[in-house]
């Protein structure tokens, strides 16, 4: 099943709109029907032959981001699966600009600026080492 704007996933979650999507996924906007609010839920591709492999690839990316405490992280909500059988992750909604948004606004950033974000990214790689994702 393709989902689209307006759809309902698990009962639970009204996609909104989309927000982006790559080779295997899509991430929608999504509005929580009970408890209000809204999340970024992706969706595993079913409009295109993915191998086998891929359900059990998107569970696990699932899983490992949902052991990640940092708060650079998105959080892992909810995970499941739709009843057509599409596999589904639940993430916070974090808004804001990407950094390749900022960069075209302003410029490049200061140095000092730079070397924080690189220290938080490291810090996150750190913590995925040693939860053995990477």
């Amino acid at each position: 099943m393709v989902f689209a704007e307006g759809d309902t996933v698990a009962g639970r979650y009204r996609l909104v709109r989309l927000l982006g999507e790559g080779g295997m996924g899509r991430v929608y906007l999504a509005q929580r029907n009970e408890m209000g609010g809204h999340v970024a839920l992706k969706l595993l591709r079913s409009d295109i032959d993915l191998p086998a492999t891929s359900i059990e690839r998107f569970r696990r990316e699932a899983q490992a981001a949902a052991q990640l405490k940092s708060e650079s992280v998105v959080r892992v909500l909810d995970m499941g699966v739709t009843g057509d059988g599409t596999p589904f992750i639940v993430m916070e909604r974090v808004s804001g600009k990407t950094l390749a948004q900022h960069l075209v606004d302003h410029g490049p950033l200061e140095l000092a600026r730079a070397v924080d974000i690189v220290i938080d990214v490291c810090a996150v790689l750190a913590e995925a080492h040693a939860h053995g994702i990477i």
